[in-house]
């Protein structure tokens, strides 16, 4: 029973490891001139619509650039941003739940 207790703790460890270089990956990403692009690309690339991704824009749990002062902002963003957000939610996804 330790022992199983002892690896369920050390598999956390590792997933919380890796969401936090994931995390400051996604912060620290370097300026590169990559250009950014259309909401529609973006939606494209990650297999969602396009109103989900301007969700999940607005909302910050994407990676994404406001354009922009007003009420109605354009959003644009970087397909490296997306790919590394992409690589940090697997992660999560694979992290164990609670419940056994």
């Amino acid at each position: 029973m330790i022992e199983r207790l002892k690896a369920k703790e050390s598999s956390v460890v590792r997933v919380a490891n890796v969401q936090m270089r994931c995390e400051m990956e996604l912060l620290n990403t370097p300026t590169t001139h990559e250009p950014f692009v259309a909401p529609e690309r973006a939606a494209d690339f990650l297999a969602l619509s396009r109103k989900t991704v301007l969700k999940l824009a607005r909302r910050g749990d994407l990676p994404a650039h406001p354009v922009g002062r007003g009420v109605r902002q354009m959003w644009r963003f970087r397909l490296s941003e997306l790919s590394r957000w992409l690589e940090c939610e697997a992660v999560k996804l694979d992290q164990p739940s609670g419940s056994e």
